[in-house]
């Protein structure tokens, strides 16, 4: 994130950063399949879980150390697209598009008490995320001559 200044008085320079450990979705896909070929669309309820660290910028005292940290897992939604085309009769390949968005959220940033001064706070924080996919599927074949192929 944006290096900030926090305190006139003690001029400072803040960098609040954050990372994102996991990213998980649930979300039906609907499509148009020609031949070997299938568009879709999807759109669903995305999470994540992000990790928040305050450092001050590389050339000031105490510089690399972590002076406040946070976490929050956040909720949102996602909407993707794709194309899937089936090489063979148990595979295929696919490429996809996916946006999640998790709104604004305001997150507690807990002191680590490495510098006596540093506060605890709350930010609030935004999130978006975009994802590409490509991937590679095998469909396996395990119902038999009783079920119908697709």
């Amino acid at each position: 994130m944006e290096g900030r200044n926090l305190d006139a008085a003690f001029p400072l320079q803040e960098f609040l950063h954050s990372r994102t450990d996991f990213v998980g979705t649930a979300a039906p896909r609907v499509g148009v399949a020609w031949d070997r070929v299938l568009l879709y669309a999807k759109g669903g309820v995305a999470w994540a879980h992000d990790d928040y660290w305050l450092t001050l910028t590389p050339n000031q005292l105490l510089a690399g150390q972590t002076f406040a940290t946070g976490d929050a897992t956040r909720v949102g939604w996602m909407v993707g697209v794709g194309i899937e085309y089936a090489f063979a009769q148990n595979w295929s390949v696919k490429a996809e598009y996916d946006y999640m968005d998790f709104g604004t959220k305001r997150i507690f940033v807990a002191s680590t008490g490495i510098e006596p001064t540093q506060p605890n706070f709350e930010e609030d924080i935004g999130r978006k995320i975009q994802v590409v996919k490509v991937g590679v599927n095998y469909k396996f074949d395990w119902a038999g001559p009783l079920v119908g192929r697709y």
